[in-house]
């Protein structure tokens, strides 16, 4: 029976002009595959010109000086390759920042990862499969408390019976430069933020949307896929407003257009 790991991060805490969405991702890996991720991402940092201990990351700024830019764009493109022709699935949560003005970073935060691992827990049911999840450090230090409560109560809700999380053996978490599977995850939702948040680079970004996409956990029917609450999840399920329906319309709308001529 197959063993799935679930790596989880956060992205866009903040609002900014060119940040209106919070999102928090999850990159899901076949443990089989974990290895060959493992020597493929390690041969792409020897390759670009990352020593032993460099953070390989989406933010080009965090690359360290001897790393040059033309390369840490390779890499992070190098990256996203691996992660498509090893079958990984990418499960992100979006909320838009001005719905959840009154909510603290911590609590924007806990509610996108229990989305994103209530997520992965069917994926689970319907892949027949069990899985490992791994989050990053989350505010406070409070991940150790965190995932205790997920695996005692699984999701608990004010007015709703508990989820249980049956399929999950095992709560974790982890951090940058503690696998290479990290840095797989990291880039691959900096790639979906970068995309989402009017990117300066549109043909990058055109490439990078199509390669989210293909990982995206999603239904297919031909070229078509369709991955609302599934790999894409926007919340709240009912947005109320018209001017907040108006922002999350043009956000699927860009999304498309950036998915214009892509061959998924």
């Amino acid at each position: 029976m197959k063993m799935y790991l679930l790596l989880t991060d956060e992205t866009n805490t903040e609002p900014k002009p060119k940040a209106k969405f919070f999102a928090y991702g999850g990159l899901v890996v076949d443990l089989a595959v974990l290895p060959e991720m493992d020597r493929r991402i390690d041969g792409i940092r020897q390759n670009r010109g990352y020593r032993r201990g460099d953070a390989l990351k989406f933010d080009t700024n965090t690359r360290s000086g001897h790393v040059h830019v033309e390369d840490a764009t390779a890499a992070k493109n190098d990256v996203i390759e691996v992660c498509i022709s090893l079958g990984c699935k990418f499960i992100v949560y979006v909320v838009l920042h001005e719905i959840a003005k009154h909510r603290t970073s911590a609590e924007l935060i806990a509610w996108g990862a229990n989305c994103v691992i209530g997520k992965f827990n069917y994926f689970l049911q319907v892949e027949n499969s069990y899985g490992i999840v791994a989050v990053d450090r989350l505010p406070s230090g409070s991940e150790y408390s965190f995932l205790s409560d997920k695996f005692s109560f699984g999701l608990t809700f004010p007015d709703e019976d508990a989820v249980v999380l049956d399929r999950i053996k095992l709560f974790t978490s982890t951090c940058a430069n503690a696998s290479h599977a990290s840095s797989a995850m990291d880039i691959s939702l900096g790639a979906f933020r970068y995309c989402i948040n009017q990117p300066l680079n549109v043909p990058a970004a055109k490439t990078m949307m199509a390669n989210t996409c293909r990982m995206l956990w999603a239904e297919r029917q031909g070229n078509t896929l369709y991955p609302s609450e599934l790999g894409l999840v926007l919340r709240p399920k009912d947005v109320k407003l018209d001017k907040y329906k108006a922002e999350y319309k043009a956000l699927i709308d860009h999304i498309n257009s950036l998915l214009v001529d892509a061959k998924l």
